[in-house]
C-alpha cells in the first residue's frame, strides 16, 4: 500500500467519526429542546389551520390582518376553553 492510500483511508475514517459525532450532538440537541419543538409544531399547525378563516374574516368583517387574526384567535380560544 502506498502512503497516499493510508492518508485517504485515515481521512475517510475521520470523516465517518465526525459525522457520527455530529449526528449524536444533533440528536442530543433535539432531545433537550423537545418541549420547545413540540410547541413550535403545535403553533405552526394552528397557524396553517386557521389561515383560511383569517383570510375570510379579513375580506368580510375587518380589513386589517392583525384585527382579523385577533378575532379568529379569540374565537378559537373561547371555543377551546368552552370544550
Amino acid at each position: 500500500m502506498s502512503n497516499a492510500d493510508d492518508r485517504s483511508t485515515a481521512r475517510q475514517a475521520l470523516i465517518v467519526i465526525g459525522l457520527v459525532i455530529a449526528t449524536l450532538v444533533g440528536l442530543a440537541m433535539v432531545w433537550e429542546t423537545r418541549r420547545v419543538l413540540i410547541w413550535v409544531v403545535v403553533a405552526a399547525f394552528f397557524a396553517v389551520a386557521l389561515n383560511p378563516l383569517v383570510d375570510r374574516v379579513q375580506r368580510r368583517i375587518v380589513r386589517r390582518r392583525a384585527a382579523a387574526t385577533l378575532l379568529v384567535f379569540l374565537a378559537a380560544f373561547v371555543a377551546l376553553a368552552a370544550y
